[in-house]
């Protein structure tokens, strides 16, 4: 039996929370992305007579011709066009790409909380060893297969908090600006890591309502 008890409030709450994190990473991510064009081959292998696509990033008849020798005959070639993340404008955008993440994966840990019919900590950071933090984890029955996950989501809230300030005003006493601390590694890490927290509040939230 799940030790989880949330009331509909909470549920409602923890739902809006995640659509807020989701909100913010895709409006982040249009910022700092452009739109790559590829190339779909679909192919059909002569032998066994069964379909396949290959996509590749350009046009190019020898490109074609290898996928022909590889893969078999092509009976069709479409366009596909991916919003994709830039490198370059990530360079132009570290400040806000490290605050909107860090602010990202803060929304998804504290929905966490509210799903399980909790109250998190009313800081910027959740950590570890806050007993709070402690009785949440145990109430999550381990029938959730995500379970474990939620430890590195708790980690990740508290990593992320130690660079808020940082990532905020710099350092002030060096007069060093945040974009000269943090590099674009960085940022594909908070993105990566706002994801990932994403993910598993969402399928806490799937776990939570198919209970009801």
């Amino acid at each position: 039996m799940s030790l989880m008890n949330p009331s509909t409030s909470d549920l409602e709450y923890g739902k809006e929370q995640i659509g807020e994190a989701n909100r913010r990473l895709s409006e982040l991510k249009k910022r700092v992305s452009v739109e790559n064009e590829y190339f779909l081959a679909h192919v059909v292998e002569e032998e066994e007579e069964e379909k396949s696509t290959v996509r590749y990033s350009k046009e190019n008849p020898e490109i074609e011709e290898m996928i022909e020798e590889e893969f078999g005959e092509i009976i069709e070639i479409e366009t596909d066009v991916k919003l994709e993340v830039d490198q370059d404008l990530i360079s132009s955008h570290l400040q806000n790409v490290i605050i909107d993440c860090q602010l990202c994966i803060e929304l998804a840990a504290k929905s966490l909380f509210k799903l399980a019919g909790q109250d998190y900590p009313f800081s910027h950071g959740i950590t570890l060893s806050d007993g709070r933090t402690q009785d949440f984890y145990t109430s999550i029955p381990d029938e959730f297969e995500e379970k474990e996950k939620i430890v590195r989501v708790i980690f990740t809230t508290q990593f992320w908090d130690h660079f808020y300030e940082l990532a905020k005003y710099g350092s002030p006493q060096l007069n060093v600006r945040p974009e000269m601390i943090f590099t674009v590694n960085d940022c594909n890490r908070a993105i990566d890591d706002a994801e990932y927290c994403i993910n598993v509040a969402e399928s806490m939230l799937d776990y939570v309502e198919d209970l009801e």
